[in-house]
């Protein structure tokens, strides 16, 4: 508040759903400044889950400011149709704009590897589930022409350690650690599969970059606005049974695979390319 009291912007642009937003929401109304909050995740839209008791004072408040922001905001704007969907059913409120998550067209050629890459990126934690992609890659161990590689900030304690511990058992999984936007681009580049197995995302930004460099998704759970299956640039598995019969046929079947990749390129630099977010940019600033 102090921060913004030195500024005193005419305008807040703010992201994610936090307390800042309801920090943000108190001081535009006192300034009269505008606040526009743009939600990052689904989970910013619906009612809080139960905090436990280690957590409870922080998450109420945290939730509490969150709550007077999402109230207060003056412009919110929304990745999905399901998020502003959310925001009417809980908050009784709409997105004035949908501003889907936008990423640069490569401007260079893209080859793929001789070997199918299936990528995992994601910080490593229990919302995104990685030990469901390390059961993947144990599964499909008899599969020679395919290896699996995992990207992302390490997780922590205990859980992690196993994790890693059971990942350094498997001869066709690697663990990379977090790397650039660079690297992981690069690895894109070269790759043919990306595998989502998180509980809940906003619109996950890797979805985008994969999409850009022909590489279909594979997800478990996670499907905004039914876009893959919709568009036809991927899947949406529903149970792990069916994660590995819908990875098993993407490896095997070069055909559809590419159909695939390429479908999501031409969706990727139509719908989701900077070039074609500066006017909803202008007209949300303006």
């Amino acid at each position: 508040y102090r921060a913004l009291k030195e500024i005193a912007p005419q305008i807040i642009y703010q992201n994610v759903g936090c307390a800042y937003t309801g920090i943000a929401a108190m001081y535009a109304k006192k300034s009269g400044s505008k606040l526009i909050w743009h939600i990052a995740s689904d989970n910013d839209v619906k009612p809080v889950a139960k905090p436990t008791i280690k957590n409870r004072l922080t998450k109420s408040l945290d939730r509490l400011l969150l709550n007077y922001g999402i109230r207060n905001a003056d412009i919110i704007a929304g990745q999905t149709k399901h998020q502003s969907d959310l925001l009417k059913t809980n908050f009784r409120r709409k997105c004035n704009v949908l501003i889907p998550i936008a990423h640069p067209i490569p401007e260079h050629a893209i080859k793929k590897s001789k070997k199918i890459n299936v990528l995992w990126i994601g910080n490593l934690k229990p919302l995104k589930q990685p030990e469901i992609f390390v059961r993947l890659a144990k599964s499909l161990g008899k599969m020679s022409n395919a290896s699996f590689v995992m990207m992302g900030r390490p997780g922590w304690g205990r859980w992690f350690s196993q994790l890693k511990e059971e990942i350094a058992t498997l001869p066709n999984l690697e663990y990379l650690g977090e790397l650039t936007q660079d690297e992981v681009n690069r690895y894109l580049d070269k790759s043919h599969i990306l595998v989502n197995t998180s509980q809940y995302e906003g619109f996950s930004n890797t979805f985008v970059q994969a999409w850009m460099r022909r590489v279909p998704v594979v997800s478990l759970t996670v499907d905004p606005d039914n876009i893959l299956v919709r568009e036809r640039i991927g899947f949406r598995s529903g149970t792990f049974t069916k994660l590995c019969s819908d990875i098993k046929t993407l490896i095997q079947n070069k055909t559809l695979r590419e159909e695939m990749g390429n479908r999501a390129c031409r969706f990727a630099r139509a719908n989701h390319s900077i070039e074609n977010m500066v006017e909803r940019v202008i007209e949300l600033f303006g």
